[in-house]
């Protein structure tokens, strides 16, 4: 049994294009949650393929890297701002890849699991303090709440770190409300 009272988090803000992510350490003696560094895993599906396998590339290249960097972190949780819905047939695909995604790194063999909490978008926004908090709004609570991620946040281009952000207030909801 790991005694160990700092538990490794990677958070999740999953799409089909652009999935954010956070590496953060949670100390459960002291309840400081520290943010280390993050990221967007990007698909790049070959747009001559038909639209079918575009999207398998996109859900393979996803889980590659999703994987690798489960890999190196080892992480104890699990962190997804699930999606809950969506208003179009390409949007359902996302909304499936991403579900199925999160599932898969969870769960992987069916005996190696990693527990997962998930957030709805709902859930984030309401953690910023606005039901409908525009993504600046998003990344701005952000800098106030932990000013120390700028320190790597700011290295990224805005529409990264955007996602990366959404993957932060999931990880702190996750772990505070």
């Amino acid at each position: 049994m790991n005694d160990n009272p700092v538990k490794t988090i990677i958070g999740f803000d999953p799409s089909l294009r652009n999935w954010g992510y956070c590496i953060a350490n949670y100390n459960e003696n002291t309840q400081v949650l520290e943010f280390t560094k993050g990221g967007v895993i990007h698909s790049k599906p070959d747009k001559e393929q038909r639209q079918n396998l575009q999207d398998l590339q996109s859900a393979t290249q996803l889980y590659h890297g999703l994987h690798n960097l489960i890999g190196l972190y080892q992480p104890n949780f699990l962190v997804a701002e699930l999606p809950v819905g969506s208003q179009s047939s390409r949007a359902m695909v996302s909304y499936a890849t991403c579900i199925s995604l999160s599932a898969a790194l969870a769960y992987q063999d069916g005996e190696h699991t990693i527990p997962l909490l998930s957030i709805t978008p709902q859930q984030v926004k309401a953690t910023v303090g606005k039901k409908d908090a525009s993504k600046d709004e998003v990344m701005n609570w952000v800098s106030e709440y932990y000013p120390e991620v700028d320190d790597w946040l700011l290295q990224f281009p805005k529409g990264e770190r955007e996602h990366i952000c959404d993957a932060i207030v999931a990880t702190h909801t996750a772990i505070f409300n």
